[in-house]
């Protein structure tokens, strides 16, 4: 009988080596690995840098130009991205502001699309705000500051001051209290709310006044006299602002205070002093706390009690303007808006003379406000009161 035949064994190690293989449950965890890491890398956030653009656009309403590009007046801005399932991506990480000169304007971090955590501001490479923000409003301890020192430091809840604030000046500091953004008390002593109470029975739709509760800005004052300090900010709101002929002028005022209502500035700024702030002629006085329930008309605009039917008690009612920049004479002032609102008016004894050519000057930038007031608040600044003859505007010196 034959001998089988017997065939070459082909090379056990050889077969491994070149043929591998794998169990199902390897092929399931590397799978599982692979989703994980894709999901973390196109999830997780990278960095972008753009250059806004500088293209200005024109209000069609007030005139006024702006930038499109709401980054428009920073060189260069760097934004953390996320990618999102679905397309799309939001802001999340840091983003950083430079100027033309590379420095840095503002840090602040974003949480999905929304500014959440830490927030800085910086002016001329110094720092100038710092905090946290939480859903995109203030939230927690905040510190603004003023050069190399802070200003103002305290609270914020939900976007506004909520609690004790200091704030720091050359002459000494003040504390104030504030609920929902409004000041409540200073250096432990309520506020005086004359201002607000006094205009509190106007119908707000036709109230001039109003906005100014609402609307917030920013204030400084470099060791100046308190009445330059009040008066330069007549222009930002466009209604009478101007110091009771009792108040010393020549207060120094020193600090830095950040968005605040102007009556609530006002009142950091003066009650401190002995002072309040109340409603004249459509505007914003600044008086002595001890004067403010005493005082009486000097100009008798006031007592102005035209015909009906005359031009001169529509012309009280009408709106005027003016944007007077620098003294100019107030009788010349005065015949010019009488003689649009077709008043007729005697100012030959407030007339510059060869011996006196600068007196009786006046300067004043208010907006859309009745001539009544505006007549009441030039009177009040030069001095001089108001008198009927017929139908015909008599201004007279106080003492005249």
């Amino acid at each position: 009988m034959a001998a089988p035949l017997s065939l070459p064994r082909r090379s056990v190690v050889g077969r491994w080596l070149f043929r591998p293989q794998f169990s199902l449950r390897s092929l399931f965890v590397a799978f599982t690995g692979f989703a994980v890491g894709f999901a973390v890398w196109y999830q997780w956030p990278y960095e972008e840098t753009r250059i806004p653009s500088r293209e200005m656009t024109t209000d069609p309403y007030c005139g006024q130009r702006s930038f499109k590009d709401k980054d428009g007046k920073y060189s260069r801005v760097t934004q953390s991205w996320q990618r999102q399932w679905g397309g799309g991506r939001l802001a999340h990480g840091w983003c950083r502001k430079y100027d033309a000169n590379g420095q840095l304007c503002e840090e602040l971090q974003f949480r999905r699309g929304v500014r959440h955590g830490i927030y800085r501001s910086y002016f001329l490479g110094k720092l100038d705000e710092e905090g946290q923000l939480a859903n995109g409003q203030r939230e927690g301890f905040w510190t603004f500051w003023f050069g190399r020192n802070w200003s103002e430091r305290g609270p914020m809840r939900h976007g506004k001051r909520q609690g004790e604030w200091v704030f720091r000046s050359a002459e000494d500091d003040t504390l104030a209290r504030f609920d929902e953004d409004r000041v409540v008390a200073i250096n432990g002593e309520p506020v005086d709310r004359m201002f607000e109470k006094q205009i509190a029975g106007i119908n707000r739709a036709n109230n001039e006044d109003y906005p100014l509760l609402l609307q917030t800005g920013i204030f400084y004052a470099f060791d100046q006299p308190l009445r330059e300090v009040i008066e330069n900010r007549e222009g930002d709101y466009g209604v009478p602002l101007f110091l009771d002929h009792c108040v010393n002028g020549d207060l120094q005022i020193d600090g830095s205070w950040k968005d605040l209502r102007l009556p609530d500035w006002l009142l950091l700024v003066c009650q401190p002093r002995g002072l309040t702030v109340v409603r004249r002629y459509g505007g914003i006085c600044v008086t002595s706390r001890l004067n403010s329930d005493s005082w009486i008309d000097p100009t008798q605009v006031s007592k102005l009690d035209a015909d009906a039917e005359s031009l001169l008690s529509g012309a009280l009612n009408e709106r005027v303007d003016l944007n007077i920049f620098y003294d100019i004479s107030a009788a010349e002032l005065l015949v010019e808006i009488c003689s649009r609102l077709g008043v007729d008016v005697d100012v030959s004894r407030i007339e510059p003379s060869l011996d006196e050519p600068d007196r009786y000057r006046v300067k004043a930038d208010i907006t859309e406000h009745p001539f009544r007031d505006v007549l009441g608040y030039l009177l009040y600044k030069i001095k001089c009161r108001c008198e009927l003859d017929g139908e015909k505007l008599v201004i007279v010196p106080e003492k005249g």
